[in-house]
C-alpha cells in the first residue's frame, strides 16, 4: 500500500497545486461596464440665477481615478416649468480648471438638439412651456476637465433645473 502511494505522490501534488491555483485565479475585469455616479450637479436651482450657482466642473481625478479614463458624461435633466424658454446647457473640454475652451467630441440625446459645431450646446427644441426631461450624452474620451453651465433666456425665479451626472465607458 505504501509502495503505491509512493508512485502516485507527483498525482497528488499536482492535484494539490490545481486546486490551490483555481482558489487565486480570478476572472478578468469585464471591459466598458464602468458607472461612476457624481451625484446632484445643480440642484434645483433658478435659471435666472448667476452663472455661478449654474455651472459645474468634473476633472481632472474623480475619486482614485481620471476623468480622461471615461468615455461618456450623461446628464440627467430635469427642468421645473415656471416661465418658460429654451433651456440651453453649455459644455467645454479642457486640459485644466482653467483651460476647458473646446466641445467634447460628440454628443447623443433623445430630445432636443447637439449643437457640437457651436461650441459644446445642448439644447432644448423649443421654447419649454411645461416641465421637461433630458439626457444628453456627451463623449469626453481623453479630456481631463469638463465644465459645464446651464442657461435659460427669459427665465423667471421658478424656472428651475436639476442635473444628476454619471460617468461611463
Amino acid at each position: 500500500m505504501i509502495k503505491a502511494i509512493k508512485s502516485y505522490w507527483w498525482l497528488l501534488i499536482f492535484i494539490v497545486v490545481i486546486l490551490l491555483s483555481a482558489i487565486y485565479v480570478r476572472p478578468a475585469k469585464a471591459a466598458g461596464n464602468r458607472v461612476y455616479p457624481l451625484g446632484t450637479l445643480i440642484d434645483n436651482k433658478a435659471l435666472n440665477g448667476t452663472a455661478a450657482t449654474l455651472t459645474f466642473t468634473i476633472g481632472p481625478k474623480i475619486g482614485n481615478e481620471w476623468l480622461h479614463s471615461y468615455s461618456y458624461l450623461g446628464l440627467l435633466t430635469f427642468y421645473d416649468y415656471g416661465t418658460g424658454g429654451t433651456l440651453v446647457i453649455t459644455c467645454k473640454v479642457g486640459t485644466s480648471t482653467s483651460d476647458v475652451n473646446y466641445p467634447p467630441d460628440t454628443c447623443i440625446v433623445s430630445a432636443g438638439t447637439c449643437l457640437m459645431n457651436t461650441a459644446g450646446i445642448f439644447q432644448s427644441s423649443a421654447a419649454l412651456a411645461a416641465d421637461a426631461y433630458f439626457s444628453p450624452r456627451l463623449g469626453i474620451r481623453s479630456y481631463p476637465v469638463i465644465s459645464c453651465v446651464a442657461s435659460m433666456s427669459g427665465a423667471g425665479a421658478n424656472d428651475k433645473i436639476t442635473i444628476t451626472g454619471y460617468l461611463t465607458d
